[in-house]
């Protein structure tokens, strides 16, 4: 595991130096609501902080439970899902391994795949062409497409690639597709991830959890620390989800603020599931990326995506004000 970190090029660490870069005026790059649920940070007598986190916290796990639908036994909480997609890849596949990605695709997935497994990724349009391989990852709804693919295709799907072991990225789920964590109940050969970033708002927490048969989440727990999830962060993502309706409500207020953007944006804007975040049909989205950030404005060019042109920029969907000055600059440049 370790020899995987340390093989070839760290690109990451180019990222890494880049973070620390002053964030520019409006910053709609990152695909995260812009508010929280009303939270009660209680640090209590201090001993959530005072020692190490040894396990899991049971009222998150119950939390997570109501949350997906799915029973306590099946649950493995982690640093985030982009921890829980780690765990999964790095213990499922070894070097020279196949994986099929859906296409559109988040560059991360890849990314593990390649740098820290060693394996060969292919990527795929539809679940009708997944590629022989060892494990398949789609994500839906999709980033950066916003499109869906429904249950019934997910379920048809894998019963027709068995040998092939699914990992289904759901962190925008909730707001479009509630109940997807079942099918790691019904499938012995699933791991649907999840996480309070997207759904709630708090991607800073780095709260996340894997949904998978027993045996699997066995498999997956080798060789890592107990210490990766701090207990406080558990003890405050099992109060935000406990906040019934706050999905709901974000849900109301997202499509409300597109449907706002779509009558002050002088351009055609796609969004076709209730993410948090949409495309603008531009004729050069690295060249539209760039002037926006030259006028203080931070988008995502969409060209970074395996299987995307450079036909969109993605936009973080904001709070009014936010939405009415990126939508004054965008007016300018086109």
């Amino acid at each position: 595991m370790f020899r995987k970190h340390l093989a070839g090029e760290r690109p990451g660490l180019t990222h890494y130096f880049e973070s620390l870069a002053p964030r520019p005026k409006l910053a709609l790059d990152l695909t995260t609501l812009p508010f929280t649920p009303e939270l009660k940070l209680d640090f209590g007598s201090g001993d959530v902080l005072r020692h190490y986190s040894r396990g899991v916290d049971r009222g998150l796990v119950q939390e997570i439970s109501r949350f997906e639908g799915v029973e306590p036994e099946t649950i493995m909480v982690t640093s985030g899902a982009d921890m829980g997609l780690e765990m999964a890849l790095t213990h499922l596949l070894d070097p020279g391994d196949d994986i099929g990605i859906n296409a559109p695709a988040f560059p991360r997935f890849g990314q593990i795949a390649a740098e820290l497994c060693g394996a060969r990724v292919k990527f795929f349009g539809s679940v009708g062409e997944i590629p022989k391989a060892k494990v398949v990852v789609i994500n839906t709804p999709n980033n950066p497409s916003t499109k869906m693919i429904m249950k019934k295709e997910l379920e048809e799907a894998i019963s027709s690639n068995s040998g092939a072991f699914f990992i289904i990225d759901g962190v925008f789920s909730a707001f479009e597709q509630p109940g997807l964590a079942s099918l790691a109940e019904r499938f012995q050969n699933i791991a649907f991830i999840n996480s309070v970033s997207k759904s709630h708002g708090l991607a800073g927490l780095r709260v996340g959890w894997i949904v998978s048969k027993r045996e699997n989440l066995e498999q997956f727990r080798r060789g890592v620390s107990n210490f990766h999830t701090p207990l406080f962060n558990q003890k405050i993502a099992a109060e935000a989800l406990g906040k019934g309706g706050f999905v709901r409500n974000a849900r109301e207020f997202l499509d409300a603020e597109f449907f706002f953007l779509k009558k002050k944006i002088r351009a055609s804007l796609v969004r076709e599931s209730a993410v948090p975040f949409y495309l603008v049909n531009v004729d050069d989205s690295k060249e539209i990326a760039r002037k926006l950030l030259e006028r203080g404005v931070s988008v995502v060019d969409c060209s970074t995506f395996p299987g995307m042109g450079r036909e969109h920029i993605r936009v973080r969907i904001g709070n009014r004000e936010e939405n009415g000055m990126f939508a004054e600059e965008l007016n300018v440049i086109l």
